[in-house]
């Protein structure tokens, strides 16, 4: 039996290349290696990993692991972006020929500013890009779209990342319609929509002075700050799923998770506590460390920012009250159901959990070997699978009713995916 786990899970060119690459490597044609390479040519971050004879419900399976963005891939966020304003806009027929373009369009693909001649969007693109997006549009229902990345050759030799959303066209015009915009766009929305949820009640000049101090850092899982020793730190969460977690005589439990738009550090406590606090990446995460006397003084000097800090501690303080509650009132096997429950709610990959032994035992108050042992009853029961890349769930419905009715809780320290995803784009009205 075989399984592709491609991220994100929402890029259909992306699973359909990955899909062929692994395809070539079954019938013996390709070796990983050159798997790998074939992807790369198209994503260039982009990995692909194979593991053998992972249990799934008692069953040896083969399960592949692609990633389009490398590590950060499977925290990437939903969003509806074609839907919102000043959108680049095309229309493209069965051969690939473009017209209808928008301002936009052109210039994101590097067209002259009015049309001369036959123009194609596969002018831009690779031969193997090419004919995987043709088979791509062959798919496409007219009930259905499509989204996904790819890379283009502009006339002056740059290449550019670009994000794409297709649909058909009524019958009758044999088309499809077809938005761009830049992975740059797309980084700075997911920047944008973090800053709006986490500093929005901060004056625009204090906001805009927080962030030029920032400092932007990329943590794999696992991967830490450091902050334990400062006496003041303060992080804005803008991609992935972090954890708060205490130093208390030797151990390191979990506080509250925390994602995208979360305003985090030590300004959520009181300012006498002498249990540090620190942050630690659960999945591949991006976050902006930002200057803790700033925020110290925003909460002196404007009341909304301060309210929002108020209303955030305390569902800081509710969050860490829930998970220690759970771990003085439930077994193992509760506190753990209840712990993934919470993980596959919050994290946008729908499926895999890109999280540890080690960060589940420190989850649920508990020693790594114990929480092996209960993944062991799970896996035997066909809740979830283990793999070197995190926790596979295949039945959320048991591990929800194994955890009990009071055993998860909304964070509003993460946003969620909510109806469609993470973080979505504030002009299409998300959040």
């Amino acid at each position: 039996m075989h399984m592709l786990l491609a991220h994100p899970r929402d890029d259909d060119l992306f699973v359909q290349i990955a899909t062929h690459q692994v395809e070539l490597v079954d019938d013996g044609s390709r070796t990983i290696t050159g798997a790998r390479r074939g992807l790369r040519a198209v994503y260039r971050d982009a990995d692909l990993h194979r593991q053998a004879r992972v249990n799934v419900r008692d069953v040896p399976t083969t399960v592949w692991f692609a990633y389009r963005d490398g590590r950060l891939s499977p925290s990437m966020p939903f969003s509806r972006w074609w839907t919102g304003r000043s959108v680049a806009l095309a229309a493209m027929d069965a051969s690939g020929r473009l017209s209808r373009a928008n301002a936009q369009f052109r210039m994101l693909v590097g067209l002259p500013p009015e049309p001369v001649g036959h123009e194609a969007l596969g002018d831009r693109v690779d031969e193997e890009t090419c004919r995987q997006l043709r088979k791509l549009a062959r798919s496409l229902s007219p009930s259905r779209d499509t989204s996904g990345t790819l890379e283009i050759r502009l006339p002056w030799g740059k290449r550019q990342g670009l994000e794409f959303h297709a649909r058909r066209l009524p019958a009758a015009s044999g088309g499809y319609s077809l938005e761009l915009r830049s992975l740059e766009e797309r980084d700075s929305t997911l920047t944008d929509a973090a800053t709006a949820a986490g500093l929005g009640s901060a004056s625009t000049v204090e906001r805009q002075g927080l962030l030029s101090r920032g400092r932007r850092r990329r943590l794999d899982p696992g991967e830490g700050l450091g902050l334990a020793s400062h006496r003041a730190w303060a992080a804005l969460v803008v991609l992935g799923i972090v954890r708060l977690f205490a130093h208390a005589d030797g151990m390191e439990p979990t506080l509250a998770y925390a994602g995208p738009g979360a305003l985090v550090g030590t300004h959520l406590v009181h300012a006498h506590d002498a249990t540090p606090i620190d942050l630690q990446a659960v999945a591949p995460s991006v976050v902006m460390l930002l200057p803790p006397n700033r925020i110290r003084d925003l909460i002196r000097a404007e009341a909304p920012f301060a309210n929002a800090v108020v209303d955030h501690a305390q569902t800081f303080v509710g969050s860490t009250v829930a998970t220690l509650a759970a771990r003085t009132g439930a077994d193992l096997s509760q506190r753990l159901a209840r712990e993934i429950t919470l993980l596959a709610d919050l994290f946008p990959a729908e499926g895999l959990i890109p999280v540890t032994e080690q960060q589940l035992a420190d989850g649920v108050g508990s020693i790594r070997e114990s929480v092996a042992r209960t993944l062991g009853d799970f896996r035997r029961d066909g809740w979830v699978a283990t793999t070197r890349h995190g926790l596979l769930v295949l039945d959320g419905g048991a591990v929800r009713r194994a955890a009990g009715p009071n055993g998860t809780y909304e964070s509003g320290l993460v946003l969620g995916r909510g109806s469609e995803g993470a973080v979505t784009n504030p002009e299409d009205g998300g959040t």
